[in-house]
Formats: C-alpha cells, structure tokens, sequence
C-alpha cells in the first residue's frame, strides 16, 4: 500500500500552543466568543424609515388611540434616530431606552432605581432588534391622558404638523 507524502514539519513551540499560564489560545478566546454570541442576541438595531413604518403598521399602531402611523415614525425618529439601541442617561438618573425612548423613572426597571414599572418589563428588553416590548409598552404610554404628549420630541416635532413626509414612498 502506497503512503502519501511524509512531511517533516517541526511541532510549533509549546509557548504558541500554550500561554504562560498553561491556558490554551482554544481557552482564552471561549470567553470572547461567548460574548460576541451574547451581544448579538441582545444587539439594537437601526431600522430603516419605511421598514420601521412596515413593522409598526403589522403591530396595529397605525391608528391606535387616534395616532396615525405618521405620528409614529416621526416620534422613532426624534427619540431615536431608529436606533432601538439606543440608551439616554438624564439628568436625574433615570434612563430613556430604544426608539421610543421609554423612560425608567415610570415605564420599565432598570435594576438600580425604584421604579412603578408600569409596562412590567426591564428597560433592556426595549433595547433588542424586536420591538414587541417597545409598542407593548408605548401603546401603554398612549393610554395616558396625554397619550403622545407624554414624549417631549413628538410635541415639539410632529404634534399638529403635516407628517405624511414621513411615509412618502413606503410600500404598505
């Protein structure tokens, strides 16, 4: 029977293989890739305006409580520029997560202040590419004597004004 090439290559050093320490390069880089599995369930995301209107739209915001879909969009823009990300520490300690900017004082528990946590979620789950958290618990704001004069962006922005800019060229 017929052996294949024999190759004489030199074993790598046992520093290459090993750290210092004895732990192996495998070993160190576990860690980090748990990490990076981690970030990616829990990632943002920045939604594009007409995707954002087709996703809003399929929830039911498209006139809940009087609002237009139009007034959605132009709130997600002032808040968050769509970045459902997004985290705003303010002044007073609380903070205002995903695109709709919901704040913790009120809305949902940040773990480190008290809070009524009025939509029962943690302020991270607003902070995940879904947003079923983040109408869920807007919908809830909405139901408020204020309803969209809850969020300061839509009065000074969107509140009175021609919006249909917002939806122009959508597919819905």
């Amino acid at each position: 029977m017929a052996k294949g090439p024999s190759w004489n290559l030199p074993s790598p050093p046992l520093s290459v293989l090993a750290g210092s320490d004895g732990f192996s390069g495998m070993t160190r880089l576990l860690p980090l890739a748990l990490l990076m599995c981690l970030a990616s369930v829990v990632a943002g995301k920045i939604y594009g305006r007409c995707e954002l209107a087709q996703t809003l739209k399929a929830a039911g915001l498209d006139g809940y409580r009087g609002y237009s879909l139009d007034n959605w969009i132009c709130l997600a823009f002032y808040e968050s520029h769509f970045d459902t990300g997004l985290v705003d520490h303010e002044a007073d300690g609380s903070t205002s997560n995903g695109i709709f900017q919901i704040n913790s004082h009120l809305w949902c528990d940040d773990l480190m202040h008290p809070s009524p946590n009025i939509c029962d979620l943690h302020c991270s789950d607003l902070l995940t590419s879904s947003l079923n958290d983040d109408i869920t618990c807007a919908m809830r704001i909405v139901q408020t004597p204020r309803g969209m004069g809850t969020w300061m962006a839509w009065r000074n922005n969107c509140e009175g004004l021609d919006l249909s800019h917002w939806l122009k060229g959508c597919k819905l």
